[in-house]
């Protein structure tokens, strides 16, 4: 009778080590946030769906799948293979989203809205300069 007890308390033992190894490995899938970052204009954007994997979309072109790199704190490396040609994108890490080396900015969401409202606000305010109203 102590055999049996000691069986079901190894395989009660066994099933809630394998539940939480399991549960474990979900949490860890799940944390992993997709991100966007865009251009200004919306054409260009870079999507990190895993940690190493982007989709890079560039004007109306379809998207494409490339892999990422960071190359120290402030910089990251885009890789696109297609089609046997390979092309390399560097990409300075900025507070606003990534600026490549001709200075053109992705933004992230948060950025995006805070620049839009900044340049909703000096709108306005050339309006009001403009009409010759003065407050």
């Amino acid at each position: 009778m102590n055999r049996v007890r000691e069986f079901k308390v190894v395989k009660a033992v066994f099933l809630l080590v394998f539940v939480l190894i399991v549960s474990g490995c979900k949490a860890k899938e799940e944390t992993y946030k997709v991100q966007t970052l865009r251009s200004m204009d919306g054409k260009t954007s870079i999507t990190f769906i895993s940690p190493e994997k982007v989709e890079w979309v560039e004007g109306g072109a379809p998207k494409i799948s490339a892999e990422y790199e960071n190359e120290g704190k402030n910089m990251l490396r885009v890789e696109i293979k297609q089609k046997g040609k390979e092309k390399t994108m560097l990409f300075s890490i900025t507070p606003e989203g990534l600026k490549d080396k001709q200075g053109n900015t992705l933004y992230s969401e948060f950025a995006m809205a805070k620049k839009k409202e900044e340049m909703g606000r000096a709108e306005k305010e050339e309006e009001r300069l403009q009409s010759g109203e003065f407050k």
